[in-house]
């Protein structure tokens, strides 16, 4: 008996997977085609500290007056117009990766609920804005007491 070698082709769900993988690249919000990141919403990362959690937004050339930052509802909003690059007079550009003039960018993120809203802290330095969001205490798990069904009439 030959062994058969098995054909993607003949695989009716094999376009389909691959039109999956191509949505997947097309909708990913963070790169753009070419693999880049998404230069309209600044990257950050988040961790947790003893008695803080902490978001570090990367914001590259950005003065502190054009970033707007706020709380509600558990969501903490960055806001912010990113200046455009000029190409100084008299100089032929060869190649450019930064995106071309002023634009707005906005980034908003979910926090946790055991943060003290009223004692954030945000800082600039060179080129990170570090946001401090002091924690209240964890909320305590509150156990609840299930009573047995009472039956009626016997």
């Amino acid at each position: 008996m030959a062994i058969m070698k098995r054909n993607r082709m003949m695989n009716p769900f094999f376009g389909l997977s691959r039109f999956g993988d191509e949505l997947d690249r097309f909708f990913r919000w963070d790169d753009d085609s070419c693999g880049r990141r998404n230069r309209t919403a600044p990257a950050v990362n988040v961790y947790e500290e003893t008695e803080s959690w902490v978001f570090t937004f990367e914001i590259p050339g950005i003065e502190p007056e054009n970033i707007d930052l706020s709380i509600k509802d558990g969501v903490l909003t960055l806001k912010g117009t990113r200046p455009a690059v000029e190409t100084p007079d008299g100089t032929k550009l060869l190649r450019t990766e930064f995106s071309n003039g002023e634009y707005e960018f906005s980034r908003s993120l979910t926090v946790p609920d055991n943060i003290d809203e009223e004692n954030i802290q945000a800082e600039t330095r060179n080129g990170l804005l570090r946001v401090v969001l002091k924690k209240t205490g964890d909320k305590k798990e509150k156990k609840i007491q299930i009573l047995p069904r009472i039956e009626e009439g016997n």
